[in-house]
């Protein structure tokens, strides 16, 4: 992911001491499986990672949730800054629709500023 910094040619400081939220969420597929990763931090907080991953459709979800070092949140920021994430502007979407056909997203809320990203 650094290397998208280099193609896009930003660097923007993030400040990653204000509230700070991303996720990343992955299903819909033939098998039914699904993860759902989160990282929160609240200002003056530890960050919480949150998982939930199911393998397939009917599968026991293995959930978790566990307080994790400040670095996380801060090498996600610096990814976040110099690979440009903030700046892509508006990003063209399909009208394409299929059935059980994968999705993925991540979704960033860091120091007031939004964005979601549809793989």
């Amino acid at each position: 992911m650094i290397r998208m910094g280099l193609l896009f040619g930003r660097k923007k400081a993030i400040d990653y001491s204000e509230d700070f939220y991303c996720d990343y969420f992955s299903g819909g597929g033939m098998d039914g499986g699904r993860d759902f990763v989160s990282l929160t931090r609240d200002k003056g907080k530890a960050p919480i990672l949150e998982y939930s991953i199911t393998r397939f459709m009917g599968d026991e979800p293995k959930e978790g949730k566990k307080e994790v070092p400040e670095e996380a949140v801060r090498r996600i920021c610096e990814i976040y800054g110099t690979c440009g994430i903030a700046e892509l502007g508006e990003l063209k979407r399909t009208d394409l629709f299929a059935l059980d056909a994968p999705r993925e997203c991540v979704n960033f809320s860091i120091g007031g500023t939004s964005r979601s990203i549809d793989c």
